[in-house]
């Protein structure tokens, strides 16, 4: 019996992204962007995977940006964050060069950006 790796478009990484909203440090009138960058294709990848942080959109003003800085295994994911003042905006995340083709080759390149809209910390009367 051999155990072989098999070859093709599905034996590749695949990143996904889910963009969230932390409201910690509301108190200072800060949001904390959460991406958390889950590889779920059947490669895995070393640290370094770019990840953007976007206002209103894929073509918005660049808010800012991070990596990932340890390995994503198959089904492996890790968080990067951005803190940005709160003022009700839409906030929208990329991982690899979204929303085109990036440098990894995936095994979908359609997954690769998330959105949240009308993010604000909550205002107590």
């Amino acid at each position: 019996r051999k155990n072989a790796q098999g070859e093709g478009v599905f034996n590749a990484p695949n990143l996904t992204v889910e963009l969230a909203v932390g409201l910690d440090d509301c108190n200072q009138g800060l949001l904390t962007l959460r991406a958390r960058v889950t590889n779920i294709g059947a490669l895995g990848l070393h640290p370094g995977v770019a990840v953007e942080f976007r206002a209103d959109g894929p073509t918005g003003a660049v808010l800012g940006s991070g990596t990932v800085t340890t390995p994503l295994l198959p089904g492996g994911s890790a968080l990067v964050t951005l803190d940005v003042p709160s003022n009700g905006s839409d906030y929208w995340a990329g991982v690899d060069g979204a929303p085109g083709v990036g440098a990894i080759a995936e095994c979908d390149e359609t997954d690769n950006q998330d959105s949240v809209s009308n993010a604000s910390c909550p205002v107590i009367q």
